[in-house]
């Protein structure tokens, strides 16, 4: 995986997080150990995963590109962006030497989700198209209670982006990020 912070930004960082009392207590956050394959359902809101699964492997042999989808309950009083940060770190998602890797994170109890793009990955899954994903595809699904449909979705529009086909709806004022 490509050096993801300059070393002033990981001196600033591990500063930050030493002498920020509102980060104390991400030391105490427990992250899952990374599963066999790519679907992680510890909230169990998705069912049976195997064509999930399989539909992810099958893209990873094709691309190399690696789609990790991991289901919590809560981020245990953490940011979505941080707790994504690390544990992307922590599983090595996507290949080393491409970062080539894209985590879909969904927290349920706290009602947010969020797709976190390796370096490899941010030309063709930039933050804008991901935040539209996000509102266009996963999160009218969740608010009807489909989280299997909008993950499904999500990976599929994550998919296409990968391959320069997604091409996002207009966003109106109203759309609001989370579910």
């Amino acid at each position: 995986m490509k050096k993801r912070f300059s070393t002033i930004g990981v001196i600033v960082c591990a500063f930050a997080l030493l002498f920020s009392p509102s980060l104390s207590n991400a030391q105490d956050v427990s992250y899952p150990e990374k599963p066999i394959g790519f679907v992680s359902d510890q909230a169990n809101i998705l069912g049976d995963t195997s064509e999930l699964e399989k539909k992810l492997s099958d893209f990873e042999k094709e691309t190399t590109n690696e789609i990790a989808v991991l289901t919590i309950s809560s981020l245990d009083d953490i940011t979505i962006e941080q707790y994504a940060v690390e544990l992307f770190e922590k599983w090595g998602i996507g290949k080393r030497d491409k970062d080539n890797g894209i985590l879909l994170l969904v927290a349920v109890d706290d009602r947010e989700l969020r797709i976190e793009t390796g370096y490899g990955l941010e030309g063709a899954l930039p933050d804008v198209l991901a935040s539209s994903i996000i509102n266009n595809e996963i999160t009218p699904e969740f608010k009807e209670g489909n989280y299997r449909r909008g993950v499904d979705n999500g990976v599929n529009a994550i998919i296409s982006a990968t391959k320069g086909e997604y091409t996002p709806a207009e966003q109106s004022d109203d759309d609001v990020f989370g579910f």
